[in-house]
């Protein structure tokens, strides 16, 4: 349900950003995210936002952060991801810096680590 909730939330809000009203769906917000990501330097990438592999370990959204203000983020805060402690600490970050820059967040640190 969450999950719903969230993914109504997002693409309202960005159908009002967008130009000339223009569609955004899944795929175009994936192909942001990670094009994002790697213009970071970093070279995570996910193929859906269900990508267990790609998210669990709470890299890739504080990459995202780090794409939208690289100050905000204090390195030394990030782990690895090697373990459940590790991701449950990155996880908990990246909702931290999430709400640090607005945006409205429909998770909590496990729902990232599943």
């Amino acid at each position: 349900f969450t999950w719903q909730l969230m993914r109504y939330h997002m693409l309202k809000f960005l159908k009002e950003l967008s130009l000339n009203g223009k569609k955004v769906d899944d795929k175009g917000i994936l192909k942001w995210a990670n094009g994002a990501v790697l213009k970071t330097g970093k070279k995570k990438q996910i193929k859906k936002w269900h990508d267990e592999d790609g998210l669990s370990d709470g890299l890739f959204f504080i990459y995202l952060v780090s794409s939208l203000n690289k100050d905000i983020v204090d390195w030394n805060l990030v782990t690895e991801g090697l373990n459940d402690e590790d991701k449950l600490l990155n996880a908990r970050y990246a909702i931290s810096l999430a709400r640090k820059l607005g945006a409205v967040v429909f998770l909590l640190p496990e729902d990232i680590m599943e």
